[in-house]
């Protein structure tokens, strides 16, 4: 009884695991396979399809593999296009891209188990929808001609109706002479169609789809011509002598394989080699103040237009009527493109747009009335420059006016143009700017490279002693002193001191940019206390690099070996008095603008006596932009 039921229950399990597999197979009777079905799959082009698990019954655990893949009833080389899951079954197809692509897939299937294997041949059935067309879309214009279809592949195919579906904008006119068959899809144009491509898509309804499905530009009709209908609109324009013109762009009519729509243009005749025609547009130009003689005449143009297919001539398509006689428009206003009111720094550099005119552009002539020192007009195009360093006065309501004549006026018609503010603040760097509390921390004096080459250089916030480069409580200013009063040997009354500022851009606009200061003095006698000024432009291949504070007694060393240019010597002074003040401005030189440059202020005595002791005093140093006349 025991081992009767233990059957019982082992077939049992058998029967459960074989159904919970199929869900559909009752024949369980030894290791045999029984049939594999899959279902039938659909996708649209570009469009991947994963397909349900299939049924098949095995008592033991079977594998799946792809044996062949068939496509539209050939076998294909590509087995990677459908993968298989080895445990499941299940067919994984990859999109298909390529309209040739499209059709039926037979998949073949082998399953493996503990009894061996079977193959099941084209047990899975993928169709790939859309429609086939061949290579070679294409009539010649006035040429009729019929494109069957290479194939329409569907699921469904019963009751299926085609329809051509114009692309957006289009009309039945654009598409004339087109025409789609509504039961083979087959594609007809007849002798009306015009020159151009012109993109297929196809809507495809049937008894299960009655919507319809779009496939979009399944290919590309060309219908193919040599150039014709060429046309300028207008055709026709009379000038007066010396007048310039251009034509309007042309249209014409033109396609083929291998140019597309593209054509060239020149001119089959010419009249004293005055008119010129643009290759590509079509456009005809006549110059202004052109040669063609003064006398009432006809000049009628004929035009070649080439593509691949051929070149067609046009003949006397376009006319220029020269009348001496034909009263000029004169000129009404003048207009400028460019955004108002225009901003600028002083003396910055600022160059106008194109104008236009209303009334006749002929012989058309510009002036300035009035303008101000580097403002100027281009007499022919009206443009505007101002130079940089203008002197465009400081205002918001600062106004250009123009006058503008053409042949026909003698005297020219007047108009102002838009509003200018110049900014009146000169731009300023300002170095000693610090507070006396912060002023060795900060930016400015007190963080200005320093080096002495003669002696030690002093850490003291005391304005009396060498190189401290700090603020007294009592102002804002730094003391220069010479070495004389740091020691009683005379060897060491010698200076070479040096005071490099942090690099600063000068604009290229502006006026007269300087460095400047206020200076006094006291002590010392040697008429060699000179101060100096240094400039040297910093770039890429002239780096400042911070060099060592070395005492080494030279009288010719420089910080970081560039080319520092001396701009000026500063005398001494002989009043001898703090209160003596002088404000100083030194020019830096034009060929540093738009530069960036360090300067540095050096004290050099090479005399070796007690007389060195003269201290200067410097106070509001900075770089400046300043106006002279």
């Amino acid at each position: 009884m025991k081992t009767f039921t233990n059957l019982l229950l082992g077939l049992f399990s058998i029967a459960i695991a074989a159904f919970l597999f199929t869900g559909c197979d009752d024949d369980v009777s030894g290791d045999r396979l029984t049939e594999l079905t899959y279902s039938d799959g659909e996708a649209a082009l570009g469009q991947t399809y994963v397909s349900a698990q299939p049924s098949v019954y095995s008592p033991s655990t079977p594998s799946f593999a792809v044996t062949r893949v068939k496509h539209n009833g050939t076998v294909i080389d590509d087995q990677t296009m459908m993968s298989i899951d080895a445990s499941t079954g299940v067919i994984t197809a990859a999109a298909v891209n390529d309209q040739q692509g499209l059709g039926e897939y037979l998949v073949s299937v082998r399953v493996t188990n503990d009894a061996g294997s079977t193959v099941y041949d084209d047990v899975f059935r993928l169709v790939v929808k859309g429609i086939l067309f061949g290579d070679d879309v294409k009539v010649t214009r006035g040429e009729k001609k019929t494109f069957s279809v290479e194939g329409a592949y569907f699921v469904q195919e019963e009751g299926t109706v085609f329809s051509l579906v114009l692309p957006e904008g289009k009309t039945e006119e654009d598409y004339k002479g087109i025409s789609l068959d509504p039961e083979t899809c087959a594609l007809t144009v007849d002798e009306t169609a015009e020159a151009g491509f012109y993109p297929i898509s196809v809507s495809v309804k049937n008894l299960t789809n009655s919507s319809g499905t779009t496939f979009s530009d399944l290919t590309t009709l060309i219908v193919e011509s040599e150039p014709y209908d060429l046309a300028y609109a207008p055709a026709q324009v009379t000038l007066v002598t010396s007048e310039g013109h251009t034509s309007a762009v042309p249209t014409v009519k033109a396609a083929s394989q291998a140019d597309g729509l593209t054509v060239t243009y020149a001119l089959a005749n010419n009249f004293d080699n005055q008119f010129s025609i643009d290759p590509a547009t079509g456009v005809i130009s006549l110059p202004e103040d052109n040669a063609l003689p003064a006398e009432l005449k006809s000049y009628k143009l004929s035009v070649e237009v080439t593509n691949s297919l051929g070149t067609t001539t046009f003949t006397d398509i376009y006319e220029v009527i020269l009348d001496p006689d034909k009263p000029i428009d004169p000129i009404t206003a003048v207009t400028y493109p460019d955004a108002f009111p225009v901003e600028l720094g002083p003396g910055e550099a600022w160059t106008s747009g194109r104008p236009t005119v209303t009334g006749a552009a002929i012989g058309v002539r510009y002036e300035l009335v009035g303008a101000p020192q580097g403002v100027t007009i281009d007499n022919k195009t009206g443009i505007i420059s101002f130079a940089a360093g203008h002197r465009m006065p400081f205002a918001e309501d600062n106004k250009l006016t123009v006058s503008v004549k053409n042949s026909g006026m003698d005297e020219g018609f007047e108009a102002q143009v838009g509003d200018f503010f110049v900014n009146p603040v000169l731009w300023t760097v300002v170095i000693s700017g610090n507070d006396k509390d912060d002023a060795l921390v900060n930016s400015g004096i007190g963080n200005m490279d320093r080096y002495s080459y003669m002696g030690p250089i002093m850490g003291t916030t005391s304005s009396q002693v060498k190189l401290a480069w700090g603020k007294s409580s009592s102002g804002d200013y730094i003391d220069y002193v010479g070495s004389a009063r740091l020691a009683d040997n005379a060897t060491l009354a010698q200076n070479n001191d040096w005071l490099v500022s942090e690099e600063i851009e000068i604009p290229d606009y502006g006026f007269n940019p300087a460095v400047m200061f206020d200076i006094s003095n006291r002590y010392g006698s040697d008429v060699q206390n000179l101060l100096e000024l240094y400039i040297v432009e910093i770039n890429a291949s002239n780096v400042y690099l911070q060099g060592e504070e070395e005492q080494n007694g030279n009288l010719d060393s420089k910080p970081s070996s560039l080319p520092w240019e001396l701009i000026s010597e500063i005398s001494p002074y002989t009043v001898n008095a703090w209160g003596n003040v002088q404000a100083r401005v030194y020019d830096i030189p034009a060929q540093f603008k738009g530069k960036t440059i360090r300067f540095a202020l050096r004290y050099y005595n090479p005399s070796a006596n007690q007389n060195n002791t003269r201290t200067y005093r410097i106070q509001n140093l900075r770089v400046e932009d300043h106006m002279t006349e």
